[in-house]
């Protein structure tokens, strides 16, 4: 069974009607020092195990980066909470910022032993749009053309080219002519959900020995849920 929060915990049907202890919203037991145990959930999933009670609790401390997701299972029945770096409760299992954080269980009822899987979810965690324009220059830089390509808008890839049916073979003739791209400045000067703009300073050394300064320094940044990953939607030079 997959656990879940107090704030949708659910007790097991009974033939008798039985009042059955719930978990409470805030948990009865203070966490001590030698209570908590430090995880390393970037690394890999953890299964974690021991002996419980009511009377009991254990706190895993581990640290979380925007866009993850804490995931956990078990087929026991324990009360969860879950706290983000403010030490305040949290509803679900999101981590809305970097930070520490702490899952804290406790037995609902009896005695048992537990057995606890740990792991955090990044597949929706966003690069900052700094590193994702120099993620791309260094594709560019590698000679990774077809990478880079990906990065890129369809719109983008549209207007590159005047013959969209060599769209793609003309990006790479122009990359085939440049030597290095030096990124001299990336600079974020907005972002909200769906999109970003970054002003940057880009020369371009190349193959003949010229140096050439990118004029546009602007770039605009859209987010593709689809591919989990900013796109290049436009360049300008204001």
């Amino acid at each position: 069974m997959v656990a879940t929060l107090v704030s949708s915990c659910q007790a097991p049907d009974s033939a008798k009607e039985q009042q059955v202890k719930q978990c409470p919203q805030q948990p009865p037991l203070m966490l001590t020092n030698d209570g908590v145990k430090e995880v390393d959930l970037a690394a890999k999933p953890m299964v974690e195990s021991g002996d419980i009670g009511p009377e009991t609790t254990i706190g895993y401390f581990f640290a979380g980066k925007q866009g993850q997701k804490l995931l956990y299972q078990t087929d026991q029945d324990l009360c969860i909470w879950f706290y983000g770096p403010d030490n305040k409760l949290i509803n679900d299992s999101n981590i809305d910022k970097n930070g520490n954080y702490i899952l804290q269980i406790s037995s609902r009822q009896g005695r048992q032993n537990f057995q606890l899987e740990l792991s955090l979810d990044s597949s929706q965690i966003r690069s900052s749009p700094e590193n994702f324009i120099s993620q791309y220059y260094q594709e560019i830089n590698d000679t990774r053309y077809s990478s880079a390509w990906e990065l890129l808008s369809d719109e983008f890839r549209k207007i590159s080219s005047k013959d969209s049916s060599t769209a793609y073979q003309d990006y790479q003739n122009w990359w085939n002519k440049v030597k290095v791209v030096q990124l001299l400045e990336v600079r974020e000067i907005r972002q909200n959900e769906d999109s970003a703009l970054v002003k940057v300073r880009i020369r371009y050394l190349m193959n003949d020995g010229r140096l050439i300064d990118d004029k546009k320094s602007f770039i605009y940044l859209l987010w593709n849920k689809d591919i989990n990953s900013w796109q290049i939607h436009r360049k300008s030079s204001s």
